[in-house]
């Protein structure tokens, strides 16, 4: 007969290493006696594991890996000393062969009888047992200092390598808490964070995958909860996305996600409504996918919202996705087909050089919500879209084009390659010129404002850019840093762009400006043609005609962007630590935050305030001006300090300040900023339109040290270094 398998030789070495262990530990407490254990290393194989065998009238009790004299009352240590060295034999062989180890002793077993049957002669209970005996040995045998609760959080952060704004903000919660509370902790982190045990995760059987299914009603009633404004009515952009968990699998999460745009302080608030996890891109199956979300929605467009007694109407104002996205929800066709323009009416070309679908025309006829509903083009569609149910929806209206996909992440990345690697189009620069334009994306990083949350990087590096990058150089750094890098036609045709984007961006004049922006994109569509190729201007290109009529259904480009929804993603994705089950550990963590009391969002009655006081020099304190003095002043949506890259501002009267001083008042207490104006302003180009139309000034000349009022301050400005001047312009959505 075979051997024990190994799991078996495993399970009974622990138990004939821990039961002997714990024996020898006993009589030496006990003050007995411990057999010595020359008998055994020289008996045979199975007697060496299974200890010896005595009979009872030899005055000796026999136990599983040792014999012990009871009539001995006398310690004989140095039998404990062979007891515990025959163990580290027993578990790791002698090195000079002459007692073989465990696994030499079992391999030359040809029965099954010297295998001891651990879950008849072994409880496992006895490990705890022994775990406290040791443990009692060891406090005897050593002083162990006390550690006080310093040293414990000390030792808690270097183990579980917590961050330092985790272990400050745990600090300030202890040191504002009622010693008397510390009783109450529960000790689970499971109790605390209130994890649910089950989630009811659904598989779908067409769709493929697992499904769980958050609710639009609590989602929505969840954010309503957080905020301070007004409440008037709900309305609602929806995002379709997906994003892969893991880089070593295809699994990949699709969740459906919203935001209330109607509430000013909790626009930006993303909250989860479904979440779809499975091994593919997408589910297979849109409408299996999207009717819970599809019969909650038209049951709140049809009854409204209720809230705190109150009966809210709910407006569905649209859904911000990429071109996947869409495509998988409206089941249309791809964006690479030749009918996939979901604004207008045109057949694209396939350019057999650079293998993509371009589309020339810029006056082709517009798509309507009819042609959509009768299916006027049948090559655009795949299908019924189950979003026909829904019945506030507009086929056209509802679908708004994401800049962060279309602008940021497609035409200028575009753009950027071709001027960077060599493609077909032949529009690469050189390596002097590229090295050149790196070096003045890595200056400007120095003067990019703290309102930004990455600086600059090289123009080498445009492949790993993020989406904010793109809107950087799009919209602030990209005419100064080609300057002098593309010929005059390919530079004049970037200035374009960055004229459309800073009148298309602007929250508060984007609407005033809609028609002469688009008169510009169509400019900077048809010379696309003349300065690279006419197959350039693929599904993105072609689109930046029909970028501005997202204005005719919502306020802004900020409320129709993707930004939030894919910042949301990655948050989802940090949510997952390991591959096993990674839609549970969503579902739980998410239940967790939403468990939690809402953060309310600080109102912006106590604007502008001072921050960091510091002692500055003399010179900086002018006439009226005393301590203390700040180095940073904050407003709603922007700071100015002291530093360079924050220091640049506008007044109401159009003036150009760099800031120097913050100070007090010496009669009123108001604040007041110090700093010097400049004293000199110009156009810094003039086509498509003077640049001063745009606030946009190449200045010079600073005058001497002058007292602004902070209630004059009117925006924020970046300021480049550019040509022996500077170049300011106002940072968007800072006004």
């Amino acid at each position: 007969m075979s051997g024990p398998s190994r799991h078996h030789r495993k399970k009974y070495c622990y138990a004939s290493r821990s039961t002997k262990f714990r024996r020898v530990i006993e009589a030496e407490r006990r003050g007995e006696g411990v057999q010595s254990s020359d008998e055994e290393s020289s008996s045979s194989p199975d007697s060496c594991l299974l200890g010896s065998q005595e009979d009872e009238s030899s005055g000796t009790h026999e136990v599983h890996g040792a014999s012990v004299d009871v009539e001995n009352s006398v310690t004989d240590h140095s039998s404990v000393s062979e007891n515990l060295s025959e163990f580290d034999n027993i578990d790791n062989g002698s090195e000079n062969g002459d007692s073989p180890g465990f696994h030499s002793h079992y391999e030359s077993s040809d029965s099954d009888e010297s295998f001891v049957n651990i879950d008849s002669d072994f409880e496992f209970d006895d490990f705890s047992d022994l775990h406290s005996e040791e443990e009692d040995l060891l406090e005897e045998d050593y002083d162990t200092p006390k550690l006080t609760l310093l040293d414990n959080l000390r030792i808690w952060g270097v183990k579980f390598k917590v961050t330092k704004s985790a272990t400050s903000a745990l600090l300030r919660i202890l040191k504002t808490t009622n010693p008397a509370e510390l009783h109450t902790l529960p000790l689970d982190a499971r109790t605390l964070m209130k994890t649910p045990r089950k989630v009811d995760i659904v598989k779908l059987e067409k769709a493929g995958g697992e499904f769980y299914y958050f609710g639009l009603w609590k989602g929505i009633q969840n954010a309503l909860e957080r905020s301070r404004e007004k409440i008037t009515n709900v309305s609602m952009v929806f995002g379709v996305n997906g994003l892969p968990l893991f880089k070593s699998s295809g699994i990949h999460c699709t969740p459906i996600l919203g935001k209330i745009i109607s509430v000013p302080d909790i626009r930006h608030h993303v909250f989860p409504i479904a979440i779809h996890c499975g091994e593919n891109d997408k589910p297979q199956d849109a409408k299996e996918f999207l009717d819970p979300f599809i019969d909650e929605v038209t049951d709140l467009i049809n009854n409204g919202v209720k809230f705190k007694g109150n009966l809210y109407n709910f407006t569905l104002k649209g859904f911000s996705c990429d071109c996947p996205a869409k495509s998988f929800i409206l089941c249309s066709i791809a964006s690479n087909g030749k009918y996939s323009c979901t604004k207008c009416i045109q057949e694209g070309v396939w350019s057999q050089l650079c293998q993509r679908t371009y589309y020339p025309l810029v006056d082709a006829p517009l798509r309507t919500h009819a042609d959509f509903i009768n299916k006027t083009v049948p090559h655009f569609h795949n299908g019924d879209s189950p979003l026909l149910r829904i019945p506030q929806i507009n086929f056209i209206d509802s679908f708004p084009l994401d800049y962060l996909h279309l602008i940021c992440v497609g035409v200028v990345k575009t753009l950027g390659k071709l001027w960077v690697f060599k493609s077909k189009n032949n529009a690469k620069i050189s390596d002097e010129l590229i090295s050149q334009a790196s070096g003045r994306m890595l200056f400007f990083g120095k003067f990019i404002p703290s309102e930004f949350v990455r600086r600059s990087r090289p123009l080498e590096d445009i492949k790993r850019w993020k989406a904010t990058e793109f809107r950087l150089f799009g919209c602030y750094l990209g005419p100064y840093v080609l300057d002098g890098i593309l010929s005059e036609q390919r530079l004049g045709n970037f200035v374009l762009l960055y004229v459309a984007l800073r009148l298309m961006l602007h929250p508060a004049r984007c609407k005033d400006h809609k028609e002469i922006a688009t008169a510009i994109l169509v400019e900077f569509v048809e010379n696309c043609k003349i300065a690279y190729a006419e197959n350039l201007l693929t599904h993105n290109f072609h689109n930046l005609i029909h970028w501005p009529q997202n204005l005719d259904s919502f306020d802004d480009m900020e409320d129709c962007s993707t930004f939030d929804f894919e910042s949301f993603l990655q948050y989802i994705k940090q949510l997952v630590v390991k591959g096993d089950e990674p839609l549970p550990q969503v579902v739980k963590r998410i239940s967790e935050a939403d468990a939690c009391p809402p953060s309310l969002p600080t109102k912006s009655t106590n604007f502008p305030r001072c921050s960091m006081p510091y002692r500055c020099r003399g010179r900086l304190l002018l006439e009226g001006c005393v301590r203390p003095t700040y180095q940073t002043v904050h407003f709603p949506s922007f700071k100015l300090s002291i530093f360079a890259r924050d220091s640049c501002f506008t007044t109401l009267d159009g003036s150009v300040f760099v800031l120097r001083n913050i100070c007090t008042a010496s009669e009123s207490n108001d604040i007041l900023l110090v700093g010097r104006k400049f004293l000199q302003k110009k156009d810094v180009f003039v086509s498509p339109c003077p640049s001063s139309d745009l606030k946009i000034f190449s200045v010079s000349n600073l005058s001497e040290m002058m007292i602004v009022p902070v209630g004059d301050v009117q925006y924020k400005n970046m300021l480049l270094p550019f040509k022996s001047e500077f170049v300011v312009q106002p940072l968007l959505h800072t006004s």
